[in-house]
């Protein structure tokens, strides 16, 4: 199987000096999440993907600042990103700009998908993880959305802001600093998480464009994303696609396999040389979720039935018996138990 996906540890030194940490206290949250204190020296390393979303929770919890992901992000310039930023501010226009960092930011960050999608006059700048079970993940989602919106406002000036925010995650209890965070109201519970910006502004040039240096930075990145292992396996692609899919039912292995680009036989063989099953990476992704939804107080188990693709909460209910030896309802009062 392959390794699990990584950020580099460039990410992790930005999220330590957002939260005001240095010397003993940031050796303490990074052990605190099971990252090395030796990754602070070595500008090249890399750090679990899974790791890093976890520090940025336990940061938001030291620091008391549910909205520390989001204010880290909009803190941090492009030119941090390395080969990635420096592409991005040399670029042509927007839509250059866009595309170049759809196409090279897993050079930065592996196990998600940065991606375009056209909504006639809207366009979306989106951002998915892909494995389920990395939760909770609303820091990260928050913060790779103030990345974003930080890029526009280097490229656009500092007052741009996008036409529309949204969240996977439900909304914090104080939802006015996200919107004076970000110039607008942020929507929550959507399927992934994305800024919205008007068709038109595609071809706005960008005044840093420098065609020499754009080509010699893009050759530079395309070598560094060539280096890139694969970390996915395929029983992650499985399962960031029954993610997607779940809200109309529970998707079938020939319906993810065309997705995948394979056969519903070949995709039996690449998960039996994982060691797993389509039927397995199913039940792991509804439990994953589950226990996420379960731990939204907003959420009601009729309609997190729906949202894991079963036709009525009993038979979520039952599935989830099987899963947890516990019934959703137990579940949910331990876990808010715990916040």
């Amino acid at each position: 199987m392959s390794r699990a996906p990584t950020i580099s540890a460039t990410a992790v030194v930005l999220a330590l000096r957002a939260a005001g940490l240095e010397g003993p206290a940031a050796a303490s949250a990074l052990h605190a999440v099971g990252i090395p204190a030796a990754v602070l020296d070595d500008p090249e390393a890399e750090v679990p993907f899974a790791s890093h979303a976890a520090l940025l929770e336990h940061l938001a919890g030291v620091v008391g600042d549910p909205s520390f992901g989001l204010r880290a992000g909009l803190g941090a310039a492009p030119a941090e990103l390395g080969a990635v930023g420096y592409v991005l501010t040399m670029s042509r226009d927007v839509e250059a700009a866009v595309g170049n960092l759809v196409r090279f930011f897993a050079i930065h960050q592996e196990g998600a998908d940065l991606f375009v999608a056209d909504d006639g006059e809207v366009q979306r700048l989106g951002y998915r993880v892909r494995d389920p079970a990395i939760a909770p993940r609303r820091q990260d989602a928050e913060h790779t959305i103030g990345l974003a919106v930080a890029a526009f406002r280097v490229l656009l000036g500092p007052d741009w802001r996008p036409e529309a925010v949204w969240f996977e995650h439900a909304a914090h209890a104080d939802v006015s600093t996200p919107r004076a965070l970000l110039g607008v109201t942020p929507s929550h519970g959507r399927p992934y998480n994305a800024i919205a910006f008007p068709r038109a502004l595609l071809a706005h040039p960008l005044p840093s464009h420098d065609p020499s240096l754009l080509n010699i930075l893009e050759r530079h990145a395309a070598g560094l994303l060539a280096e890139r292992s694969h970390a996915d396996s395929w029983a992650a692609k499985v399962r960031a696609e029954i993610a997607l899919r779940l809200r109309d039912g529970a998707p079938s292995a020939a319906e993810v396999g065309r997705a995948l680009g394979a056969s519903a036989s070949t995709l039996g063989r690449r998960l039996r040389e994982e060691k797993t099953s389509f039927a397995a990476e199913l039940t792991a992704v509804r439990r994953a979720l589950a226990e996420r939804y379960l731990s939204d107080p907003t959420l009601s188990l009729t309609e997190i039935a729906f949202l894991l693709g079963f036709s009525e909460a009993s038979a979520f209910t039952r599935a989830f018996g099987r899963w947890t030896q516990t019934t959703p309802k137990a579940f949910r009062r331990a876990a808010l138990a715990r916040r």
